[in-house]
């Protein structure tokens, strides 16, 4: 952000798609900013319970000094600089995971990630909390994408690249329903 000349304060809000510290670790660093998540997500985000993915569950238990200082609910419809930001809840990877579609844009999180080849995949089994529930989750979310008639023009994961337009995401849905 130097690089652009812009400090801290110039973040004016996070959405948080889950909990996991390495999507909260750095909240720190903008303490201006309003703090979104998902209310089934508050108590991990806060420190106050833990995650049960195989390996996530391992993490000890204890605050992280991240206040969520609005709490989303699915359907909700956010306004930030003018943009507007639809909240999709897509449990699954955690309790409270969140998708967010921006300008024709869907951040999925950890919930999906994009192979080699541009197609999708659900969460990593080790660190999720069921795997089930993610795929359901995902199947359900194309659904209603595509009964709304949504212009997704991009799929972006946190850890691995995007892909363009919904159809990665019904091959999915396809593929798992």
């Amino acid at each position: 952000m130097t690089g652009l000349g812009l400090g801290a304060d110039a973040v004016a809000a996070i959405l948080l798609t889950h909990g996991h510290s390495d999507h909260t670790a750095g909240i720190a660093r903008f303490p201006q900013a309003q703090i979104m998540a998902l209310g089934t997500e508050v108590p991990l985000v806060e420190g106050r319970e833990g995650s049960l993915g195989p390996v996530t569950r391992l993490f000890p238990v204890s605050p992280t000094g991240v206040n969520v200082t609005s709490v989303l609910r699915d359907g909700d419809v956010v306004t930030l600089g003018g943009t507007q930001i639809r909240v999709y809840a897509v449990p699954g990877h955690t309790v409270g995971s969140a998708a967010y579609l921006a300008e024709g844009v869907l951040f999925v999180g950890d919930s999906a990630d994009v192979t080699t080849n541009g197609s999708l995949q659900g969460a990593p089994w080790m660190f999720s909390d069921s795997q089930t529930e993610n795929r359901a989750s995902l199947v359900r979310l194309e659904q209603r994408l595509r009964a709304d008639r949504v212009n997704v023009t991009a799929i972006v994961p946190s850890h691995s690249g995007y892909t363009t337009g919904l159809a990665p995401l019904t091959e999915f849905a396809r593929a798992n329903e």
